[in-house]
């Protein structure tokens, strides 16, 4: 017979979930699709016809559940709020300012344009900025979860 370390299997299980949770990713299109659904309702709520309003914001709900199904579907991601540190939530909420910050900061610069047109720049500019970040941001999420793992 061999012998059996229930530690080491244990400590062997937590390495590989920990491996396996630091491979999730969300997907680079997921942010960038939520920030325009949010930049068309912005944009459909100075419509005249309050209707039409009202349609696009359904339009807009139905985005969302799409978009939360296709990364359910496509991506591995199972972040729960257990799998979360203060300082990890702390990091994503100032990711997540930071992008609207940017949004505000370019409506307010291009004062110049009509309305419709600041908001479609402001959103665009979020899009990107939020897009191009979502990977460090992640990384120090796994970083200050430090390890964490879903139950």
């Amino acid at each position: 017979m061999t012998e059996y370390d229930p530690a080491e299997a244990l400590a062997e299980i937590e390495r590989t979930q920990q491996k396996a949770y630091g491979e999730q990713y969300l997907p680079l299109w997921y942010v960038p699709g939520c920030v325009a659904l949010v930049t068309f309702l912005r944009i459909s709520m100075d419509f005249e016809n309050s209707l039409l309003s009202a349609l696009c914001a359904l339009a807009v709900a139905a985005g969302f559940g799409a978009l939360v199904a296709l990364m359910l579907q496509r991506s591995r991601v199972r972040w729960t709020l257990r799998t979360w540190s203060p300082p990890a939530l702390l990091v994503f909420a100032a990711w997540a300012l930071l992008g609207a910050a940017a949004a505000y900061g370019v409506h307010t610069l291009a004062d110049g344009l009509d309305e419709p047109w600041r908001k479609a720049l402001a959103g665009g500019a979020a899009m990107l900025l939020l897009g191009a970040t979502t990977r460090p941001m992640e990384h120090l999420v796994l970083r200050y979860s430090k390890g964490r793992l879903a139950k």
